[in-house]
This record gives structure tokens, C-alpha cells and sequence, in this order.
């Protein structure tokens, strides 16, 4: 039986990408595969929903589920807030994201963003392995160009 992998990807290209690139490699050595992400409109960035959009598509052996957007979730803006709206945003969708945890088969692990370390209480209470992902810096370029629009 496969073990599953769920990666809890962040709000950004470049934070999502590497996680794409990361399922991939899980495929490849024989995991299920599957992302659990906040509705992607929290981000008012055209372009990573359509990364999102494009990688969802293109890996029809992953799983994407959408977590929905709670009552009055702040919009991610580039401004001075930014990060604790992020981390807002991450927590009011802990319960979201036990909900799916619990009911995802034969859970291995949960690789978490790095900006989405307040996901990390919601593994330790299902007593599931936890992994933080920080992405490359500088994002790498000639890696993501499949999953950019």
C-alpha cells in the first residue's frame, strides 16, 4: 500500500513551485501524493493561480484539495502586514486542514511551507511525521519555467 504525502504549499510562486517539484519526486519513488491548499484567491496574484491552476492540470496523480476560505479571511497584500496577515491566514484554516489530514488514507507525512509554520500544532496533534519545506533562494528559474504562465 502506498504512503501518502501531503504538502502544505504557501501563497507564493515561489514558494509553490518547489513543492511541485518535490511531489513529483515523491511520485517517482512510489508515494500518493497530495496538496492541501487555501483557496489560491487569498492570494490577489493572477499568476500563482495560474501555477496553481497549470500544476494542477499537468499531475493528474496528485491530489489537490482545496481548503475553502474561512468567514472574513484577509486578503494577502504586498505591504508592512503582510506576514501576519499570512500567518492569520494560515491559522483560521487549521481546523480546515486537521479535517483533511484526518480523513486523508494512510498518511506518511505532511511537508509544510515554511511561512506555514502555525500548521505544525495541527500535526503534532494527529501524530503525524512533519517536515517544514523552505523554498531555494533564488527561486530556481530553469526548474519552475514548466509550471510558469
Amino acid at each position: 500500500m502506498e504512503k501518502t504525502v501531503v504538502l502544505y504549499p504557501g501563497f507564493a510562486v515561489s514558494h509553490f513551485v518547489p513543492m511541485m517539484h518535490l511531489a513529483r519526486a515523491l511520485l517517482e519513488h512510489g508515494h500518493a501524493v497530495s496538496v492541501a491548499l487555501i483557496d489560491p484567491t487569498v492570494n490577489p496574484d493572477a499568476a500563482f493561480r495560474a501555477v496553481v491552476a497549470r500544476a494542477a492540470a499537468s499531475m493528474p496523480s496528485v491530489r489537490f484539495h482545496t481548503l475553502p476560505l474561512v468567514e472574513d479571511t484577509p486578503t494577502l497584500t504586498p505591504d508592512a502586514q503582510f506576514i501576519l496577515r499570512y500567518l492569520d491566514v494560515v491559522c483560521r484554516h487549521n481546523e480546515l486542514l486537521h479535517d483533511f489530514l484526518r480523513s486523508s488514507r494512510d498518511l506518511h507525512a505532511v511537508d509544510v511551507d515554511s511561512l506555514s509554520v502555525e500548521a505544525l500544532g495541527v500535526i503534532k496533534r494527529l501524530g503525524s511525521q512533519a517536515m517544514l519545506c523552505s523554498p531555494p533562494t533564488p527561486p530556481p528559474s530553469p526548474l519552475a519555467a514548466p509550471l510558469l504562465p
